[in-house]
């Protein structure tokens, strides 16, 4: 949760000094952990002051020191929604300028997503945190955000993180190895350990470090020319990704289900075990060459994920526009959730094109999303959505609901595949690479739709009331 939402215990007259250290002892048999994390702070004032401290769920506090003088251990007024939710640690600080903060914590951390069933946490052989899942949060205004460390763990397991390369430091007598890791996103860490094979590769330029699990090794390597073609597509139609020098980290791991297909962090790809293995037998009609394609589908979106996440897209343009919920409606057009998610179901469908041809594509994936889109342009209050403000609210409700299977994201998919047909594939790859490296060079500038319609030379009113 962004640090907004706990705006009244950000303190502004502390900063952090250098990056953080944390080691970590995790130990899958006893499904618990133990952690260390140190952080220098300058204090801006010459008076004492407070920090509040987010832990994680689930992790309970052991030893808190200031500049190694042992504190009590107390935590915020629950007075506050956000401190009752979130047990807010309150440590009182010196009037000193330099001060070492320290903290112990450990416990069993376990944050289970009933809706995607995806385990994060520490589960028997594998560990997954992803998102900074497992380090304390400082509710200070200015901070530094590396963040470096030794993670021991079962010696079975291989540590993955975001960051820089990781290095198997020693095997130790208690049956545990010790990992180094260093980061310089602190907000973004992300940690996973299984027992991994791995391999390493570079494609096109960009050094890629592969992890998989033991039982898909076969299967691993009987789709990597199919890998290596999606990597040279997205090399070639959108240039290597900025990973600031580090290795892009690709983990094939337990813990995500075929519902959804993983999750990507900085430079940590983790994929869903099964992103190489989907069934081709329930791919119907088709070609075994395209089958064997098709099953690599989940892995293409996560990767298509991580690229377009390096740009900020959203629509913004207010012209003419009714809000619907949270439908955009311009001329009948409906573009809902203007993001990243429309490019990365174009890529499905240029992906198949270059590989098969225009016509199998055409056939295979941008049938269904026209067809998906046209079914949201004919609804009703698409094209008349000043009647939607005289339904109740339940009948608004129900209107929503009608829309939203009707696959409203479909519509900037399909646009942006009829735009690629209409230019060709050249002149549209062309513009979308200078497009699409811009605004990532750029992250403070937001790529709308109309944006996207100037950046290919297209007449927006033009296009709208075609």
């Amino acid at each position: 949760m962004a640090n907004q939402d706990f705006t009244p215990f950000i303190n502004n007259n502390l900063q952090t000094t250098s990056a953080a250290t944390l080691d970590a002892n995790i130990s899958t048999k006893a499904k618990d952990m133990s952690v260390v994390f140190k952080q220098q702070l300058e204090n801006l004032t010459s008076a004492p002051q407070k920090i509040y401290i987010r832990l994680p769920l689930d992790l309970k506090v052991n030893a808190i020191k200031v500049n190694e003088v042992p504190l009590k251990i107390k935590f915020a007024d629950k007075s506050s929604f956000m401190a009752r939710v979130y047990d807010l640690l309150e440590v009182d600080l010196p009037a000193e300028r330099n001060i070492q903060l320290k903290l112990a914590y450990g416990g069993f951390p376990k944050d289970l997503n009933l809706i995607m069933n995806f385990s994060s946490g520490i589960s028997k052989d594998y560990v997954s945190f992803s998102k900074n899942k497992f380090l304390p949060n400082l509710l200070i205004d200015k901070k530094f955000s590396p963040v470096k460390g030794v993670v021991r763990v079962d010696a079975n397991l291989t540590i993955v993180t975001t960051g820089k390369k990781n290095k198997k430091l020693s095997n130790n007598e208690d049956g545990t190895t010790s990992w180094s890791y260093s980061d310089d996103q602190m907000e973004e860490f992300s940690l996973c350990a299984a027992k991994y094979k791995n391999m390493l590769e570079n494609i096109n330029g960009m050094d890629i470090e592969f992890y998989y699990p033991h039982d898909q090794e076969k299967n691993f390597h009987a789709k990597f020319n199919d890998i290596k073609t999606v990597f040279n597509f997205f090399v070639g139609q959108l240039g290597p990704l900025d990973l600031n020098a580090n290795p892009l980290k690709i983990v094939l791991t337990s813990g995500v289900t075929k519902i959804n297909s993983g999750d990507s962090c900085v430079n940590l790809l983790n994929c869903n075990e099964e992103s190489f293995s989907r069934d081709e037998k329930a791919i119907k009609n088709k070609t075994k060459k395209e089958r064997e394609f098709e099953a690599i589908l989940p892995f293409i979106n996560s990767l298509a994920t991580l690229w377009w996440d390096k740009v900020n897209i959203s629509n913004q343009d207010k012209t003419n526009i009714h809000r619907l919920d949270d439908e955009l409606i311009i001329n009948n057009s409906v573009r809902r959730n203007w993001t990243s998610e429309a490019f990365v179901g174009y890529s499905y469908y240029a992906i198949m094109k270059e590989k098969f041809g225009e016509k199998i594509a055409n056939k295979s994936l941008l049938r269904n999303f026209e067809e998906r889109a046209n079914s949201v342009k004919k609804n009703f209050y698409i094209r008349n959505p000043k009647y939607l403000e005289k339904l109740s609210k339940i009948q608004q409700h129900f209107a929503l609901i009608d829309l939203y299977g009707a696959k409203t994201s479909d519509v900037p998919v399909s646009e942006i595949c009829q735009i690629s047909n209409k230019l060709g594939s050249k002149i549209f790859s062309e513009r979308l690479k200078k497009i699409y490296q811009y605004y990532q060079k750029n992250p403070d500038q937001t790529l709308t739709f109309a944006d996207f319609l100037n950046g290919m030379g297209v007449d927006k009113e033009a296009f709208i009331n075609e």
